[in-house]
């Protein structure tokens, strides 16, 4: 299964519990303040599809970036990609 980053940048109203409650909704972890990582349980979901998804819970001047992650590397993590259930 894949492991897909999503990044936000909550801009004006910075209304960051709807879409933290869906990212967990998702199984998403957080590994930094405004990165998620997800592994969906979809398996051909394409990162323009949950860009889609959670563009629903931003605003229009907010920030949002999908990635399918196929290596990374980290330092001082809050949490670490494999320990995605």
């Amino acid at each position: 299964m894949a492991i897909f980053f999503v990044e936000y940048d909550l801009r004006k109203d910075r209304n960051y519990p709807k879409l933290i409650e869906e990212l967990e909704k998702m199984g998403g972890i957080r590994i930094l303040k405004s990165l998620w990582a997800i592994k969906p349980v979809v398996a051909d979901l394409t990162c323009q599809g949950l860009a889609s998804h959670f563009r629903r819970y931003i605003d229009n001047d907010d920030g949002l970036l999908v990635s399918r992650v196929t290596d990374w590397s980290g330092f001082n993590l809050l949490r670490r990609p494999p320990d995605i259930n």
